[in-house]
């Protein structure tokens, strides 16, 4: 089935919040079946999108334009929204990849009980999604019925909140919260602001900036969608040009680091290029990224500055290890691991192994100082020469022998990873 340029467009920028593994472009429930434009199934969390691309005209008039449009866009995706949620709902539900219904999800749904729904229905004012009308304005999200062009109430299929958004609103918002934890993190805000709120009008940019400068209300980790009838107008063009989204979108390079290995170790995964001869299972593989790319944006940030550290160390002939706690999850420790070139003397491939027995080792020593439930070790090349070989490994405590404990003991009492010295940071959103 041929793929419109507004669904193109949308697959890319959703492949980029959400990454590969969790993305699934035109989804079908059965043999030549569409499901959705787009299904993100992140954990207990399904988010269905509904992308419909209609040229606005406003012929004859502005009033009969508008709606003409909106029963094309607005409703056209509620519609699809409602069918899909219809079908996922289902105990036997299944997602498709392919129009011929031989590829599934290569894991499964959450049990149903568990599956927590969001629905987005992206309404584009022209075929083109990069183009906008010269006569189109931004939607503005009202608290109640409304004919006026270009306002939208609040829509529901059943319980849920349908999120309306227009091109350049979601295009805005996956650039800024692009990853999964931000993006559902303000749905989730925006369910709740719209469902307690009193009067309110405000665009979808204002709101974001809002959210953004709300902070320090939420988790800390995330933007916090603040009561919708509070959004000023004009906050998102204030926000743009202010020091704030200039510093964060410096601090916010680094981080990208977290993103780029998740897309690595998968497509390592689908390549079956392993280390060793017992690559984990579709399950196992899609639990362990998922625990990296449940970390939001400025939780990635905090994460890679002890790794950025050992890389900025003088002396990168030896390697450098650090250890830092995730800022979601206080039971889960990251290892950080980088390397040098092996010696001239030294076969290639016995170093990859060396290396990886030091990770697994200092895994251990961590596992027993701290005593995380989780650990996620992982070994790079400093960038200085050529070695390109990276090693990821988990660790669940509830595996933890005692023969473990004992080597744990033993390589603390060789020295190993026992010159720690402990960096405190001040993290600004």
């Amino acid at each position: 089935m041929a793929v419109s340029p507004s669904e193109a467009f949308l697959h890319a920028l959703a492949r980029r919040t959400f990454l590969k593994l969790w993305s699934v472009p035109n989804a079908f429930r059965a043999p030549g079946k569409e499901l959705s434009d787009l299904i993100i199934v992140f954990g207990d969390d399904i988010v269905i999108f509904s992308d419909k691309a209609c040229d606005f005209v406003t012929e004859p008039d502005l009033q009969t334009g508008w709606e003409r449009w909106r029963r094309e866009a607005i409703d056209g995706s509620a519609k699809q929204l409602s069918g899909a949620l219809r079908r996922l709902s289902q105990s036997e539900a299944a997602i498709f990849l392919d129009a011929k219904g031989q590829s599934v999800l290569p894991f499964p749904l959450p049990p149903r009980e568990q599956r927590r729904f969001h629905l987005v229905a992206i309404a584009r004012p022209s075929q083109n999604p990069t183009m906008i009308p010269p006569e189109w304005q931004p939607l503005t999200c009202v608290s109640g019925p409304s004919s006026r062009p270009f306002e939208v109430e609040p829509i529901k299929i059943g319980d849920l909140s349908v999120h309306i958004f227009d091109g350049e609103a979601i295009d805005l918002i996956l650039h800024q919260l692009d990853t999964a934890p931000d993006f559902l993190a303000y749905l989730e805000g925006r369910t709740q602001a719209l469902g307690t709120s009193g009067s309110y009008g405000f665009t979808e940019q204002d709101l974001l900036a809002a959210s953004i400068s709300n902070w320090a209300a939420g988790s800390g980790l995330s933007p916090a969608v603040p009561p919708a009838d509070s959004v000023p107008k004009g906050g998102w063009a204030e926000y743009q040009h202010s020091d704030r989204a200039v510093r964060s979108a410096l601090l916010n390079k680094s981080s990208r680091t977290i993103d780029n290995l998740i897309e690595h170790f998968h497509q390592t995964y689908e390549a079956q290029e392993f280390l060793n001869g017992n690559p984990p299972g579709t399950l196992e593989h899609e639990q362990a990224l998922r625990l990296l790319a449940a970390e939001s944006r400025f939780a990635r940030r905090m994460l890679v500055a002890g790794l950025y550290d050992i890389l900025s160390e003088k002396n990168q002939s030896v390697s450098w290890s650090s250890t830092v706690t995730s800022p979601r999850e206080p039971s889960l420790r990251y290892l950080w691991l980088i390397y040098p070139d092996p010696p001239p003397s030294v076969n290639p491939d016995d170093f990859v192994q060396a290396v990886d027995a030091q990770l697994r080792h200092q895994t251990l020593v961590i596992a027993g100082d701290f005593a995380p439930d989780r650990m996620i070790a992982i070994a790079l090349p400093n960038g200085k020469g050529t070695e390109n070989v990276i090693i990821m490994r988990v660790f669940d405590s509830s595996k933890w022998t005692e023969e473990d404990r004992r080597m744990a003991r033993r390589l603390k009492d060789v020295g190993l990873f026992g010159e720690a010295v402990p960096i405190n940071y001040l993290f600004r959103p």
